[in-house]
C-alpha cells in the first residue's frame, strides 16, 4: 500500500469515526493507541475529535494498528 493510500485510509478512519469505535470496541485504550502509534495522547484525541488530520508516519501507523485490532480473536 502506498503512503497516499495509507493517509486517506487513516483520514476516512477518523472523519467516519470508524477508528475509534474500533479503537474503543477493541477495549485499547486512547493512551495504549498513542503510545502503538507514536503520538501523544492529545494529538490522538485531536483525530477523534475531527480537529486534526492523521500526517505521515503515524497516520500509517494508525491503519496499521487498526488493521491489527480488527484481526484479533
Amino acid at each position: 500500500m502506498t503512503d497516499d493510500a495509507f493517509l486517506a485510509d487513516a483520514r476516512e478512519l477518523v472523519r467516519t469515526g470508524l477508528g475509534r469505535r474500533a479503537r474503543e470496541h477493541s477495549g485499547v485504550s486512547l493512551e495504549e493507541m498513542a503510545a502503538a502509534v507514536g503520538v501523544s495522547v492529545v494529538e490522538l484525541m485531536a483525530w477523534e475529535l475531527g480537529e486534526r488530520e492523521p500526517r505521515g508516519d503515524a497516520a500509517r501507523d494508525y491503519v496499521r494498528v487498526l488493521r491489527g485490532l480488527s484481526n484479533r480473536p
